[in-house]
């Protein structure tokens, strides 16, 4: 049985809506962007080298440094990062985590599929952060370990029932060992409260 959407959820912000395409609502900017990226990575102007709406983050003990590169799938540009020792943690890319500019809303018991291209020599994975009432971001999920990569190739997952009490989404991709690893063209559904398996997805984006 498939959940048929009838209303998609509203945003408070008045950058970003929701839109329904048969069965799934899909979260895109309400105007053109300025300088800037939703989850999708278009190569635009970027800020000091890092998109618009975007973050480096990571954790941990390890060596590690960040590029903006012209080896994009689209666009003009993509990120790169070089991890060249490790002994914990991560580096990663994710949406920036604010108080709503940025980051998408989140529904309580909804799904939400994430995807993007990559090409790595170490196995990422996806990672994904919730917003609580406090203003607080916390950890919320991951992936199993993704392939590694010689050319750009397209990888998805869609993450478990949000929790009760998150208010907005940060996602995207984290390299947790030795390697390199470039990324580009973020995108996210809201595959919403279905409480079996998550929707088909499409058919997989042409390289």
């Amino acid at each position: 049985m498939r959940w048929a959407a009838t209303r998609c959820p509203t945003s408070s912000s008045p950058r970003w809506t929701w839109t329904r395409s048969g069965t799934r609502c899909a979260y895109a900017e309400t105007v053109p962007p300025r300088d800037a990226y939703t989850l999708r990575n278009h190569g635009s102007v970027q800020r000091d080298g890092v998109p618009d709406c975007w973050q480096r983050g990571g954790f941990g003990t390890n060596a590690y440094s960040w590029s903006r590169t012209t080896d994009a799938r689209s666009g003009s540009w993509a990120q790169r990062v070089n991890i060249t020792s490790s002994s914990n943690g991560d580096r990663k890319l994710i949406s920036q985590q604010d108080f709503g500019v940025c980051a998408p809303p989140l529904t309580a018991g909804h799904r939400y599929r994430v995807s993007a291209w990559y090409k790595a020599n170490a196995a990422p994975r996806f990672k994904a952060y919730y917003r609580n009432a406090a203003g607080g971001w916390l950890w919320w999920a991951q992936s199993a370990l993704l392939p590694t990569r010689g050319a750009y190739g397209y990888a998805e997952w869609t993450t478990p029932p949000a929790p009760s009490g998150a208010l907005g989404l940060s996602v995207g991709l984290a390299l947790e060992r030795v390697g390199t690893m470039t990324m580009d063209d973020f995108t996210l559904e809201d595959l919403g409260p279905n409480p079996f398996a998550p929707l088909e997805p499409g058919a997989m984006p042409a390289p």
